[in-house]
């Protein structure tokens, strides 16, 4: 699928907000979807003279009131580091580094860290183009096996049980309650580590079927918006921006805006991922950043970060 990564970036962003919609049981969003991803990419954006994004991993403040932060319990925190796992998706270990940064405040579970150190690299591998459905899972087990110990938690297990379970599932064609039951089994509680095992079974059942995958997903009856959220996230980054249904986007915007919200939400989500790639390349923002200021470098040489 020789789609861009800007293509890849958009869709992850704008996969996982429309995800969440759908997995929301109430008349609003669950959260401000795009303002909790600024949150995440604002720290990235920075022009020349400002201190490097890698000396600064993302480290809000918890405490202040100029953020809006999820419930702690409800995982939705954790949906914050997608721009995180684009941004480092050709370097794993920075990759590794800024996630564990980010996931500090929230003082999650070894489970929970590696979950989301598998999701990311399962975005990385997607924005390389490597995302190769039918050995996904195995590919995952191998690398957290190889994460050095300082990676995770202090007296963390590589607990990779879940990999295993999720692949048995999918070379069985088990049905989705069957599924259901047999993570829960493996994670009886509620949780971010739960809810990504889900997101990998239903979005490996269909990897190319965005909508299927997402639809899937909202009938987990599992934390719905937390693993619709995550599959949409994995499916839009794989199938990019052109995977995702122009139907969705419609109702989307129909269904949240207000009359204090224009319809542009969506395309707001589409510029934060363009900046967040034009960071990554080493241009920063030219529509913010005084051209005297602007990053410049030799012809076909891109120095991200």
């Amino acid at each position: 699928m020789p789609y861009s990564l800007l293509s890849r970036f958009q869709g992850c962003l704008l996969g996982s907000v429309l995800g969440a919609s759908w997995g929301s049981q109430t008349t609003k969003p669950p959260i401000d979807w795009n303002r909790l991803t600024w949150q995440s990419i604002e720290p990235w954006l920075q022009p020349p003279g400002k201190p490097h994004p890698s000396s600064r991993l993302i480290n809000l403040d918890l405490n202040s009131d100029h953020y809006q932060h999820p419930d702690r319990s409800s995982g939705l925190w954790a949906i914050s580091t997608l721009p995180l796992m684009l941004f480092f998706h050709d370097d794993a270990l920075k990759q590794q580094q800024a996630l564990i940064q980010a996931m500090q405040p929230w003082q999650p579970n070894s489970s929970t860290q590696e979950s989301l150190l598998a999701l990311g690299y399962a975005i990385a591998q997607a924005c390389k183009q490597q995302l190769n459905p039918t050995t996904l899972l195995s590919e995952i087990s191998a690398y957290l096996e190889l994460l050095v110990p300082p990676a995770l938690s202090p007296g963390a297990n590589h607990s990779t049980s879940w990999l295993a379970t999720t692949q048995t599932l999918l070379a069985e064609a088990t049905d989705l309650q069957t599924a259901v039951t047999a993570v829960q089994q493996w994670q009886p509680q509620t949780d971010i580590a739960r809810a990504i095992a889900l997101a990998f079974y239903c979005f490996l059942s269909t990897p190319e079927a965005w909508q299927i995958a997402v639809q899937r997903a909202g009938h987990t009856s599992d934390a719905p918006s937390l693993v619709t959220a995550f599959t949409g996230g994995l499916s839009g980054t794989y199938n990019s921006l052109i995977g995702i249904p122009g139907s969705w986007v419609t109702a989307y915007e129909q269904t949240w805006a207000t009359a204090a919200q224009s319809t542009s939400a969506i395309l707001d989500l589409r510029q934060q991922a363009n900046r967040l790639l034009a960071s990554w390349s080493g241009s920063y923002d030219v529509t913010t950043v005084a051209p005297l200021t602007v990053a410049v470098a030799a012809p076909q040489v891109i120095r991200p970060r």
